[in-house]
């Protein structure tokens, strides 16, 4: 990176990670959990005068491996399916089924492998463009402007049945996002403070696919459940903090937020035609949004210039979301797949000492949660033996 003409600067950085895997497709015996990526980010940065700056950016990464393997340690489906025909039952254990050579398959020997129909595939795609323009109104302010459009595109390819069907599980992901940003920052002898509005626009797909090709194979297990969020937020706020003395400092914030999401999801279930797993269509299109404030307060005191201490009390706020492509039916007793937002209460006092070649921190905080969202898989006593949420 460097000067490219006059009020004109670049920067470029590549990264390459290709290493072999840590583990073994014990059925195929083809490495898993290798890595094969590329990386690359480009800045260019414009500086039209001495109050104005532009600063461009440039990012892309590709990844295509067999990373991300999901590791299970015992079958999923032993038992027989919801059919009349014998020559179906049963979705035999790996230690029911043979190796190419004639020898018989089983489990994965080491935590680190699997043995699996077929490797698991990370195939993915990302990039972003970024425009950062700063401009200085004076010498206490300052204007900045954030926008940014990100993509993402995926394919994952993982079976999780742990039996001898060939469903071949692959899971298409595509999001894309755009947001803006503005900011007004104020820095005088005595007042800091940052004044921010924020727009966020996103989509999210989520297709899951198991049974071979679903859109044509006419295998009765194939299973299709598909879904899209679409997000919008809006959000204001403020951080300040004014100087009482050179030791002592009070600070306020707050940020009011409003979003929206919609969520429609879509699932085909098997073939009723074959009496096996119904075929159940679900189309439908539900909208929901939540809005919140959340303040914060705090004071820092420093009695000489090696020791500061602090304490803050805040409240805080992570997005409502929804179960994108859940088979959840739409009825009067089931309640749409939405997840309420998550809402934090958190007090925290300590001491920052720093001197020298020294320092030390502590802390002691404490915190009230409310709806809080967490993955969970759960054992269940039918197949296939455990549920996600």
């Amino acid at each position: 990176g460097g000067p490219i003409a006059e009020g004109v600067r670049g920067r470029l950085a590549v990264q390459r990670i290709k290493r072999d895997g840590y583990g073994v497709n014990e059925f195929t015996g083809n490495e898993i959990d290798n890595a094969n990526q590329w990386s690359g980010r480009a800045h260019l940065e414009f500086l039209p005068s001495d109050s104005v700056n532009i600063l461009l950016t440039g990012e892309y990464h590709r990844e295509d491996d067999r990373s991300l393997a999901i590791k299970f340690r015992e079958v999923s489906f032993p038992g027989v399916l919801n059919d009349n025909i014998a020559a179906n039952d049963g979705l035999s254990a790996l230690g029911q089924r043979l190796n190419a050579d004639g020898s018989q398959a089983r489990f994965a020997t080491n935590p680190r492998n699997v043995a699996t129909n077929f490797d698991p595939i990370n195939d993915r795609e990302q990039w972003a463009l970024t425009a950062a323009i700063t401009v200085d109104a004076s010498d206490a302010v300052s204007i900045k402007s954030l926008t940014s459009y990100r993509s993402f595109d995926a394919i994952f390819f993982h079976d999780f049945d742990m039996s001898t069907y060939l469903g071949y599980p692959w899971q298409p992901v595509f999001q894309h996002q755009f947001s803006q940003e503005l900011q007004a920052n104020v820095d005088t002898d005595k007042f800091h403070g940052v004044f921010g509005l924020f727009y966020l626009d996103e989509q999210i797909e989520v297709e899951n696919h198991i049974g071979l090709d679903v859109l044509t194979n006419t295998d009765p297990f194939r299973v299709q459940f598909d879904g899209r969020l679409d997000v919008k937020t809006w959000a204001a706020f403020a951080n300040l903090t004014y100087d009482l003395s050179d030791q002592f400092s009070v600070k306020a914030g707050a940020r009011y937020s409003w979003e929206e999401r919609r969520l429609r999801n879509q699932a085909g279930l098997g073939s009723a035609a074959l009496n096996r797993l119904v075929l159940d269509p679900m189309q439908w299109d539900a909208t929901k949004s939540w809005d919140d404030f959340s303040p914060s307060l705090g004071f820092e005191f420093r009695p000489n210039d090696d020791l500061m201490l602090y304490g803050n009390w805040s409240r805080g706020f992570k997005s409502g979301t929804a179960e994108i492509g859940s088979t959840r039916k739409l009825s009067a007793t089931q309640p749409l797949p939405f997840v309420d937002p998550e809402k934090v209460e958190a007090f925290e006092v300590g001491s920052k000492y720093s001197a020298g070649a020294l320092s030390a921190n502590l802390a002691v905080f404490f915190q009230r949660l409310k709806n809080g969202q967490f993955s969970l898989t759960r054992a269940i006593p039918t197949p296939p033996f455990f549920t996600s949420t």
